[in-house]
């Protein structure tokens, strides 16, 4: 991605174009820009648009756990601060925006033009925003950026003149090149007398690599080295002809001498080997610290050209030779710089600090449930269910160990394979045998809504209990979902699958599937949550993190516990404030801004 800022002979009004590139830490928010034009050319107007942007900036890369979006909205809150301030009240046109690999929000007052061109068409995007009032920012218009697609965002005068000289044309049929350069250089030499102001240009070109040039140099004559020459006496004996001649000879000497020989060689050899095996492993070390040297070189490289692609080539390279050279930590240092910054890229943050609520005492559990106040611990392995903070256990019956449960805030369910559904309300348990849909139907998960059970059976389909019988949920059986993991209901029915991908039902039949792209990937270790007023959370239990998932599949954001190990599971309070997790045996709170 490349950007251009173009400025137009200032004259009478003062305009300018501001640019921010972010530090290590603020990249998850992306770039941050304003193209600013007020219509009265003095230095305090100047100060004026500088304010603007310096203070929205600042605001808009405080938070760095929100996503980009809820970030221009908290920074348009401070810009509507700024220009109600007083200190300028003539005419004003800013268009406040930033962009985090292909996507981009923008907001604006006044007039500014804002054009996405591709191949294809050239889309005016300047009247998609509603104002009452307008001198503010009242709507943030949010799109994608594709590539080889450019985003213009310019100054009334330049928008015409972009039209009138055709430019904006030549950006739509090619890609920026030294022809469309030069036609604008020469725009703004002509010094058009009546033409002021500021364009932003975004290309989200693919940024070539420079090759690297080979250097022909005159051949240099070797200087005596002594460990070269140690190095090539000791090959030569292990060379395959010399260990044939030596075969041989052996045979002609007789047996008395060849004791004597050999007393003496076994040494002489061991030393030898020895010495060859050192000069291998320092030879491999050189080979292996030259790698890493470079690896970092063209992750410096791609980093600054935000080449993920290329990032992530080199992330797999890392990891390959990790598992090769696993004695190596200088690998495993570099695997980790450049997965923390892939996962930078792809919305994520680490959390250090974490409310500790409490832990079981009485199983090693594997699972929570929040039901109201009460957290419940369990465990595939066990029959007791444990409540945090009370003496009490409940049972079930021997060698009944629940695989999976659920709660709507009113009634707790714990489902024991095959057939067996134990009920917690209030403080009594009661056990019911449900009729199978089919002969060895197997249920991999269970959700509940409005004091019923619907399950996900191994099959893709979602069976629905009222009470011991099966009903098949959806309208058609060929809306099962294939490779069905997990489902949670908030109304909709979401199912999550082996590859990530959550189909969404709603009033019994399939409505879309909601993909989205993470880094790293998503592993096999699963599963989906939610609750009416929560996004989707998708717990990752290998990678121990949580992608937060709008239900309009916007990915938010990705959760790493930085300190600790051991993410188990989660539960979610039913207003979706609080997210309680499962870390080994304890019980922490996480309070999630989106």
């Amino acid at each position: 991605m490349k950007v251009f800022e173009l400025c137009f002979n200032p004259k009478n009004k003062i305009s300018k174009g501001f640019q921010y590139a972010p530090t290590q830490q603020e990249k998850k928010l992306g770039f941050f820009y304003m193209v600013g034009e007020v219509s009265e050319k003095e230095k305090s107007n100047l100060v004026f648009l500088e304010k603007v942007f310096s203070e929205t900036k600042k605001e808009y890369y405080k938070e760095k756990s929100i996503n980009p979006q809820k970030a221009l909205d908290c920074s348009l809150q401070k810009a509507n601060e700024v220009v109600s301030s007083g200190d300028y009240s003539g005419k004003i046109d800013i268009a406040l925006f930033s962009v985090k690999n292909e996507s981009f929000y923008i907001s604006k007052i006044g007039k500014i033009k804002i054009i996405k061109a591709s191949k294809r068409k050239i889309e005016d995007l300047s009247d998609s925003f509603y104002s009452y009032e307008p001198k503010l920012f009242q709507s943030i218009l949010s799109g994608k950026i594709c590539k080889k697609e450019k985003l213009i965002i310019s100054t009334p005068e330049v928008s015409q003149l972009f039209s009138e000289k055709k430019i904006t044309e030549k950006i739509k049929k090619d890609e920026w090149n030294s022809e469309i350069t030069k036609d604008i250089s020469s725009l703004v030499n002509n010094k058009f007398k009546k033409t002021s102001g500021v364009a932003i240009i975004i290309d989200n070109q693919i940024i070539e690599k420079k090759k690297k040039q080979k250097v022909v140099v005159a051949e240099k004559k070797d200087s005596f080295n002594f460990k070269k020459m140690v190095k090539n006496f000791i090959l030569f004996f292990y060379r395959e002809e010399f260990l044939s001649f030596l075969k041989k000879t052996v045979k002609k000497i007789k047996p008395s001498k060849k004791i004597i020989i050999l007393v003496l060689a076994v040494p002489c050899l061991l030393i030898i080997g020895t010495i060859a095996t050192n000069l291998q492993e320092k030879s491999k070390i050189k080979k292996q610290e030259k790698l890493i040297l470079n690896m970092e070189e063209e992750f410096r490289e791609a980093e600054e050209e935000n080449d993920i692609e290329r990032m992530k080539e080199l992330f797999q390279e890392a990891e390959e030779e990790k598992k090769e050279n696993p004695s190596n930590k200088e690998f495993e240092r570099v695997h980790s710089l450049i997965k923390e910054e892939l996962i930078v890229l792809h919305s994520g943050g680490f959390i250090d600090d974490l409310d500790l609520i409490g832990e079981a005492k009485k199983i090693d559990p594997e699972k929570i449930i929040l039901n109201g106040e009460d957290i419940y611990f369990y465990s595939t392995n066990e029959s007791v269910i444990e409540v945090l903070g009370v003496d009490e256990t409940y049972s079930l019956e021997k060698s009944n160990f629940p695989s999976t449960a659920s709660s709507d805030g009113s009634v707790v369910f714990f489902f024991s394979p095959p057939d067996n559904l134990y009920t917690i309300k209030g403080s009594n348990i009661s056990k019911k045998t449900l009729n199978l849909p089919y002969e060895n139907s197997v249920f991999l998960s269970l959700s509940s809504f409005l004091g019923n059970p619907y399950f996900l059976d191994d099959q893709g389909y979602i069976i629905n209990y009222s009470d011991k019988n099966p009903f098949s949920w959806t309208k058609n059986k060929e809306e099962k979902v294939e490779g069905g993991r997990s489902i949670a209901i908030d109304g909709s029915v979401f199912v999550l699958d082996e590859v990530g991908d959550i189909h969404r039902y709603y009033m019994r039949e399939k409505k879309e599937i909601i993909t989205f792209s993470i880094f790293p990937e998503l592993s096999s270790e699963k599963e989906i949550y939610t609750s009416r007023y929560s996004p989707l959370l998708v717990l990752d239990k290998t990678e121990e993190r949580i992608i937060v998932i709008s239900k309009e599949g916007e990915l938010l954001k990705q959760v790493y516990l930085r300190d600790l190990k051991g993410l188990k599971d989660l539960a979610i309070s039913n207003d979706g404030k609080k997210i309680y997790l499962l870390v080994n045996k304890q019980v922490y709170l996480l309070e999630l801004e989106i």
